[in-house]
């Protein structure tokens, strides 16, 4: 079970791939959010959901850092109580076509487990992404593959030229077979309200809702196939998300922002 906000967190200097997208509209900034149990089905067996998630991105004069962090406690029918928890960063350079992360999981189910690496995208060939920690091994990627700050960038464009669908891959990190899917995206028409919360001058009056299924790269046919799971999300244009929900098929869970810092960016 993994949650994270569009993406986990996440070397060598190569040619930009050809779809990168400018990503200096987006601002640095760190947000937390409150989690909790958005729906659940009739056989569910999860009865109440509570924790709390960080998500940071701080661009830097050769590509942007990310943090995330959650802690999520689950209460189950049965009276049993499990924690799961994540640390996790990454550095993606602004090319779009380089990312190294380090994560560590924790769960009631596999103890502490730990995994870092790298990845290198191509402008004309496949990508790889190598694996060190607690996996070990090579991955290779699907031309257009897409880091995840690239992703973000990609989606918002696409909403502003009016598309409605946008599928591609998007590599996420973290566990060797558990770290890059191929997502299809739904974009709706843009929104026209303000944050819940103050946002000072990057409020926005507008934003963009997204739902984005995620399935296994080697899914035969995305008609019949079922995703692992979906996440909605409402951005700004400038890339702050306002909240979002994680939709497991049998339970749902929201994340609403708490609080908000901007952060200090280097004069490069």
């Amino acid at each position: 079970m993994r949650i994270f906000i569009y993406g986990f967190l996440m070397v060598f200097w190569l040619g930009a791939p050809a779809f990168a997208v400018d990503t200096r509209g987006f601002v640095s900034h760190r947000a937390t959010y409150d989690l909790d149990l958005w729906d659940s089905g009739f056989d569910s067996t999860i009865q109440a959901v509570r924790g709390k998630s960080l998500y940071a991105v701080h661009r830097h004069c050769g590509g942007w850092e990310r943090v995330e962090k959650f802690i999520i406690d689950y209460s189950f029918a049965t009276g049993q109580n499990w924690r799961f928890s994540t640390q996790a960063e990454a550095w993606e350079s602004h090319e779009g076509n380089r990312l190294s992360f380090v994560s560590r999981e924790h769960s009631p189910e596999n103890g502490t487990q730990n995994f870092e690496g790298y990845v290198n995208l191509f402008a004309d060939d496949a990508g790889e992404a190598v694996f060190i920690g607690d996996d070990d091994g090579r991955v290779v990627l699907p031309k257009n593959t897409h880091l995840p700050m690239q992703y973000l960038a990609s989606l918002l464009e696409q909403a502003r030229g009016n598309k409605r669908l946008y599928q591609s891959h998007l590599f996420i990190g973290g566990a060797l077979d558990d770290s890059w899917y191929f997502v299809s995206a739904l974009i709706g028409k843009r929104q026209t309200a303000p944050p819940e919360m103050d946002l000072g001058t990057l409020a926005m009056p507008h934003y963009w809702p997204f739902r984005l299924a995620y399935f296994t790269p080697d899914a035969p046919n995305l008609i019949d196939a079922e995703p692992q799971y979906e996440i909605e999300l409402n951005i700004q244009d400038n890339g702050i998300i306002r909240s979002y929900i994680v939709d497991y098929g049998d339970f749902s869970v929201r994340g609403r922002m708490k609080d908000f810092v901007l952060l200090s960016e280097e004069d490069c």
